[in-house]
């Protein structure tokens, strides 16, 4: 994983393929048509489009979290399932029911 101040990028490998996810904790929605607008308990879902690494898909918490999921073919319906299990949450805040967490290290 890499990250910054308000950001950060990883690789998510699992029986759907992998990802390369960039997550941004401080951003204005994705660019794009959206499909599925914030709801409370779910993010808004994005367009998947054609980007200089492949194809993205994004979702926006409806303030300022934004992850952009980055697959080198077209997403495939697992894909998209894994992507819609995601929840964003602003900095600091301590969902319930969330067993993984982004930690900070400074170093």
């Amino acid at each position: 994983m890499e990250g910054g101040i308000h950001s950060g990028s990883f690789r998510w490998e699992g029986p759907f393929g992998s990802f390369e996810v960039q997550g941004i904790g401080w951003a204005s929605p994705a660019k794009g048509r959206m499909l599925t607008p914030p709801a409370a308990d779910k993010p808004a879902i994005f367009a998947q489009r054609r980007v200089k690494n492949g194809y993205e898909v994004a979702i926006w918490n409806g303030a300022h979290a934004t992850a952009y999921f980055v697959s080198q073919s077209r997403m495939r319906s697992s894909q998209m399932a894994a992507i819609k299990r995601v929840r964003l949450f602003q900095e600091g805040q301590e969902p319930s029911g969330c067993k993984l967490r982004t930690i900070f290290v400074w170093e």
